[in-house]
């Protein structure tokens, strides 16, 4: 009796014994877990040998286990429209997860194919992909943490055509270096809503750097690839333009832009600091540049579709120049465009290319007359629209924000007209009216 009671006293400590040092294995049985910034499987009885520590993360980790420790890039969006790419990966790809941390912010996102628009519950991109980049609007300045991996791969491809280039780099590249390789196959990359451009055919670099966090348009004469270097110390570029003094211009940045280089030979005759504004016929400036480099372009804007007001040009759009110095005394000009550049007939087009060889005065600015007396009513509109101020043959065609026709009409009478489009998808569309050799524009609202 005696031995079995030494029995059971040293079967009892041994099992507290145990008991003890199961406290140092991670699992008894096995798992996986997965939180905010860590990735960690076990098995069991895997004993603790090593702890890792960093960015607020502490893992104690057991004998061959497999960890995987996340990253978080910040990236700074404005209001308004922009680009977005990123150096990490997202652990969760789906869109409505990537950018749940801004979603009451977020009016919608676009690649050259889909969109991601909460408010109409439509996600036609999917997910975020590697090398992925996007246009983005939001309705007030944020900050979008992206958590993951980092990118591991640093080559992004290029198709032939218009495309978006992401940054996969966490460092400033010199775009100058980035393309060099492919420079023959490049036509131009420029600014997401804004006015930076690379166009080395015509000696025009305002880019300089590109930036971790945006993204880019690019258009390639054929496909290529560009290889993001290893961040090292970062290039100081110097040169570039400066475009202060033109902040007293309301001008709305949009993703949808027509570039147009001013050649030097253009500018003779003008002073240092002048500005060049682009203007449609109402006489709205819907882009400027400053004179302060023998290369320089001009960034002018298309129409936002996502707002009610005309924020910019439509396409097919008479473009009007003018000096702007000084914003009280405006000067016309008469342009001279290039003509082996795909646009030269002074027509707004989105992803347009254009260059001007030469300047004249102009004894006005726009078309005077037509537009002022012509008005559209009600709007917005729950589908009759009236127009009054016609003159004569008219020819009237209505467009969606898409650029699809929905309606057209010919009027031979100065009379009221009205147009019936209780038929169509609510939204914005666009009327397009010419008369007289002259042509305008006007954006209404279904609903």
């Amino acid at each position: 009796m005696k031995n079995s009671t030494t029995f059971l006293i040293i079967l009892i400590y041994a099992a507290l014994s145990f008991q003890a040092k199961a406290q140092q294995v991670i699992a008894s049985s096995g798992g996986f877990y997965e939180g905010e910034n860590i990735n960690l499987s076990w098995t069991l009885g895997e004993p603790v040998i090593e702890t890792f520590s960093g960015g607020g993360v502490i893992l104690t980790q057991g004998f061959q286990q497999p960890y995987m420790l996340y990253v978080t890039q910040i990236i700074n969006l404005p209001s308004g429209w922009s680009g977005i790419s990123s150096y990490v990966s997202p652990a969760q790809k789906a869109m409505e997860a990537v950018f749940d941390p801004i979603i009451s912010d977020l009016i919608i996102v676009q690649d050259m194919e889909g969109m991601f628009y909460p408010a109409m519950n439509t996600n036609t991109i999917g997910n975020w992909n590697s090398h992925a980049a996007f246009k983005v609007k939001t309705g007030a300045a944020v900050a979008l943490p992206v958590t993951g991996q980092k990118e591991p791969d640093f080559v992004v491809e290029l198709d032939a055509g218009w495309g978006l280039l992401p940054v996969v780099s966490h460092c400033p590249v010199d775009i100058a270096g980035l393309f060099e390789p492919v420079v023959s196959h490049l036509t131009i990359v420029k600014d997401i809503a804004g006015t930076g451009v690379y166009w080395p055919a015509m000696n025009i670099n305002s880019i300089g750097q590109l930036l971790p966090g945006k993204a880019y348009f690019v258009k390639m004469s054929s496909s290529g690839n560009v290889v993001f270097p290893a961040c090292g110390k970062s290039k100081n570029l110097t040169g570039l333009p400066n475009l202060s003094g033109l902040e007293g211009l309301a001008i709305t940045p949009t993703p949808s832009t027509h570039t147009i280089a001013i050649l030097p030979q253009a500018l003779k005759g003008f002073e240092r600091g002048t500005i060049i504004g682009a203007s449609d016929q109402a006489g709205n400036c819907f882009g400027a540049m400053v004179y302060n480099s023998e290369f320089i372009s001009l960034t002018v804007f298309g129409d936002d579709p996502t707002t009610a007001e005309k924020d910019g040009f439509f396409d097919g759009e008479m473009i009007t120049f003018q000096t702007l110095t000084g914003f009280q005394t405006l000067s016309g000009l008469t342009p001279t465009f290039d003509q082996t550049l795909p646009q030269s007939d002074g027509l707004f087009t989105q992803n347009g290319l254009s260059a001007i060889t030469g300047f004249e005065a102009a004894s006005g600015i726009g078309i005077e007359g037509f537009g002022a007396t012509v008005s559209i009513y009600p709007n917005p509109t729950s589908g009759l629209v009236n127009i009054s101020g016609l003159d004569g043959d008219t020819e009237i065609t209505i467009t969606d924000a898409k650029g699809q026709e929905i309606k057209q009409d010919i009027s031979k009478s100065d009379q009221l007209l009205t147009l019936d489009l209780s038929g169509c998808m609510p939204g914005v569309c666009f009327i397009k009216i010419q008369q007289n050799g002259k042509t305008t524009f006007e954006k209404i609202v279904l609903y």
